[in-house]
């Protein structure tokens, strides 16, 4: 007598199940904004993207991310895993042109230190790394940055970037010999100007 009291129940319209996976949507890409923006940004410089375009590639790969978030899957490593492949895509599309300013601009702002002999600050380093990185031929560039940098294995390299793990490690080992090399001359020039 109970169940005939109780109104019927009225299945969701489509409307509505669409509006809540929408939301859904939305806050799951909040998320991932707010767990990864930073490692997106900073993996992005380290493989040469200049600092003043760096937060508008970082954005254009979390627009790529909320296209496909239902492809993303939900473990952090997962999440970081598919922003980082998406970075590296991103930049790759990005143009010379405006990477090649950038540069050229980092190497005014190096050349223009009044003191060859004072000890670079943080930020003057950073741009001495970020220009030595900028350097390495960009199919190694990116290994040595996953690698070195942000910490992921050679493994994890291998499957982000669609390579055999034995290609992984041969440019990583190319990479770290040309960054030392760069790195040496760059000490060597600094010295022959004191």
């Amino acid at each position: 007598m109970a169940a005939a009291c109780q109104a019927p129940r009225v299945a969701p319209d489509e409307s509505e199940r669409s509006s809540a996976l929408e939301e859904a949507r939305r806050a799951r890409l909040r998320q991932l904004i707010a767990d990864h923006f930073n490692a997106v940004w900073k993996f992005l410089r380290r493989i040469g993207i200049p600092e003043q375009l760096a937060e508008d590639v970082s954005q254009e790969v979390f627009l790529v991310a909320a296209r496909r978030v239902d492809d993303i899957k939900a473990e952090q490593t997962s999440e970081r895993s598919f922003l980082l492949a998406t970075a590296y895509r991103v930049s790759r599309e990005l143009g010379r042109k405006a990477h090649r300013e950038a540069l050229r601009d980092v190497d005014t702002e190096l050349a223009a230190m009044p003191n060859p002999e004072e000890q670079l600050d943080e930020k003057r380093a950073c741009e001495v790394v970020y220009r030595l990185l900028s350097e390495l031929d960009e199919d190694v560039r990116a290994i040595f940055v996953m690698y070195e940098m942000d910490g992921m294995t050679m493994n994890e390299i291998a499957k982000l970037i669609g390579l055999p793990i034995g290609t992984v490690g041969s440019r990583l080992r190319r990479a770290r010999e040309d960054f030392k090399a760069r790195y040496e001359r760059h000490l060597k020039r600094l010295k022959e100007t004191r």
